[in-house]
């Protein structure tokens, strides 16, 4: 399951505030990717998820059409439904600010 959050990008460091959200409400986890200049950017991981991870980038890009300053929230879990709850949780503490 993922989330777009509009021109929240700046309000990203690391993500771990997104994956803790996500954790807490009973997911297993989220990744936290920003639309920086035309490339999709894992914070910590990678500067280039079109290079380095190819087929989730065509995914993001097809189906969520991130624009630069866009966040990407995906959340897993072992359920559709939790995975859900984890990325909107995530997403919402990009909003309490």
């Amino acid at each position: 399951m993922a989330v777009l959050v509009r021109k929240c990008g700046g309000k990203i460091k690391t993500g771990m505030r997104q994956r803790d959200a996500a954790i807490m409400i009973g997911a297993e986890g989220a990744t936290t990717v920003v639309a920086k200049n035309e490339k999709l950017v894992l914070p910590g991981v990678s500067d280039n998820v079109a290079k380095d991870y190819p087929v989730a980038y065509r995914q993001i890009v097809e189906l969520l059409k991130p624009e630069h300053g866009d966040v990407v929230i995906i959340g897993t879990a072992k359920t559709k439904e939790k995975a859900e709850y984890g990325a909107l949780a995530a997403a919402l503490t990009l909003l309490e600010d």
